[in-house]
């Protein structure tokens, strides 16, 4: 590398990216496409990080200013009372030095491609927003990031972080390039970090987070090991449409969003001793888990293993008391149901399963619309506090003997509508009445 003369630098600007950056004042600087720029959209509120797309060709000039002071506001606190030096090479890339430290290179197109922030500990919201071609990134002392962080960057493959603690929402969304994240800090995570990365983020280590907000991770199709031991809480969309992620083990989780690895078809095995909480399409269409063991879980939401047509065998959930709709419908694999708190089932419960024989539901008292309804094999159910049963319960099972239902004091029509039992349930009914 080549270092500029003293001269030469005293009166030299350069552009990067965005910003122009004035050796002699010290000063970086956003440029102005227009004095009178005006933001497009109503207010910063729905500005954030979900309305552009993944893009090359981005206008640039009318990004609104609150995301391209981002970057000076930063810089200049990181260059203030540095002395500033600019070296080239032979490719005509560009190096930026603050008191001997390289902070910058850019390249010959004057587009930042390498960054290090040695002393900065916080990033404002959209640092650095569409920059498509920074590849390497180091911020040592940095503790949080703001929203829209290097949102639609997608080079980015080196970021180093080590005492980041909180990261805001759309941070490294539609990032490409990343093979690994490792930070071992992070505590927090808000919604959409990398979400987008298809391409080859295979590891992520996160061992001291404790939340993470929807669509973590999203969309990745190479994810093979996910290490965060601490997590507690998670947002909706977590890994949602992942296809390679085999096992997953998360100890410490206590509530889970919506959509939990959805659409994932490979994951094999799931451990999540303490969650007491799962949203609405928990690891829906997923067709390689046999078995499940939920001891602490209270609430299920819908569509809870839903469309798992030809693997599911067994579940434990002992203090599961309250079941979504269309919860494991079109199921047709599991063969005993023991779910000894459960106090209240939504509706198309097991309703395609052929399988099962034997259902124990001693504290249930409302069941909703079509309980395993195309069920034909079914010959024991206990329900001997079931208040409310919604039509179509049992509804095409024409062998059935044996229903211990005491409490039952509403039958929605067609209750056990092929069954010659019907008549027997219809005179108790009417001898309460």
């Amino acid at each position: 590398m080549t270092e500029k003369s003293t001269n030469e630098q005293n009166n030299y600007q350069i552009m990067a990216d965005d910003f122009i950056i004035d050796l002699k004042e010290k000063k970086v600087s956003a440029r102005r496409y227009d004095e009178n720029e005006e933001y497009e959209y109503q207010c910063k509120e729905e500005a954030d990080i979900h309305f552009w797309p993944a893009s090359y060709d981005v206008n640039r000039s009318s990004f609104p200013r609150y995301i391209k002071d981002s970057f000076p506001k930063v810089l200049n606190a990181e260059i203030k009372g540095k002395e500033l030096k600019l070296k080239h090479d032979d490719d005509d890339n560009h190096y930026l030095f603050a008191d001997n430290v390289q902070i910058m290179k850019i390249n010959d197109r004057h587009k930042i491609t390498k960054l290090c922030l040695p002393t900065t500990k916080e990033i404002p919201d959209y640092f650095l927003a569409h920059n498509i071609l920074l590849e390497k990134l180091s911020m040592p002392n940095v503790q949080s990031i703001g929203a829209g962080f290097l949102y639609n960057n997608i080079r980015l493959s080196e970021f180093n972080a080590p005492k980041l603690e909180i990261i805001g929402d759309g941070c490294l969304r539609w990032n490409q390039w990343l093979e690994e994240i490792d930070l071992p800090s992070v505590r927090e995570i808000g919604d959409y970090f990398v979400c987008g990365n298809s391409r080859y983020c295979a590891s992520v280590n996160l061992p001291n987070v404790r939340t993470v907000g929807k669509g973590f991770i999203t969309c990745s199709h190479v994810l093979t090991e996910l290490n965060a031991p601490k997590l507690e809480i998670i947002g909706d969309d977590f890994l949602g449409h992942n296809g390679a992620l085999k096992k997953i083990d998360l100890p410490s989780a206590r509530q889970i969003g919506n959509k939990f690895l959805e659409y994932n078809n490979e994951c094999a095995s799931v451990n999540l001793p303490n969650v007491r909480t799962i949203g609405c399409r928990f690891l829906f269409e997923n067709q390689s888990l046999t078995k499940l063991n939920l001891p602490e879980l209270e609430i299920m939401g819908d569509d809870f293993l839903g469309r798992n047509l030809h693997s599911f065998l067994e579940l434990n959930a002992p203090k599961l008391k309250i079941i979504g709709d269309y919860c494991l419908n079109y199921n047709d694999t599991l063969k005993k149901l023991d779910l000894p708190s459960v106090r209240e089932i939504g509706m198309d419960f097991l309703a395609v399963n052929d399988d099962c024989t034997s259902v124990n539901l001693p504290n249930v008292q409302k069941i909703g619309r079509l309980f395993l309804t195309y069920n034909k094999k079914c010959t024991s159910i206990n329900l001997p506090k079931v208040e409310e049963i919604g039509s179509h319960f049992l509804g095409r099972n024409e062998h059935f003997a044996n229903l211990s239902a005491q409490s039952a004091r509403e039958m929605s029509g067609r209750v056990i509508a092929t069954n010659r039992v019907t008549q027997h349930i219809q005179q108790n009914q009417n001898e309460r009445s």
